[in-house]
């Protein structure tokens, strides 16, 4: 997918749509890829969604649930 490239950083813009093709989600994401692994960073105080509760973004953050890091490892095999 990304070539010879073992390593890159990016910001971009997530978006979800339905099926009128109407946009429901977006947020920012921060993705980072080397030598296989891959890492996505969330922060559900910058999610727009006309779908989330307007008390869950607070909720979570009292748990420390805000700020999300997704990392991946293909290396891994799941049992």
């Amino acid at each position: 997918m990304f070539g010879n490239n073992t390593g890159f950083s990016s910001k971009s813009e997530f978006h979800v749509l339905d099926k009128a093709k109407k946009e429901t989600t977006s947020f920012p994401l921060n993705y980072a890829l080397l030598d296989g692994k891959t890492r996505m960073e969330i922060d559900l105080n910058q999610v727009r969604s006309a779908e989330m509760p307007p008390a869950l973004v607070p909720t979570m953050k009292q748990l420390g649930m805000d700020q999300t890091i997704v990392i991946s490892r293909r290396t891994k095999r799941w049992s």
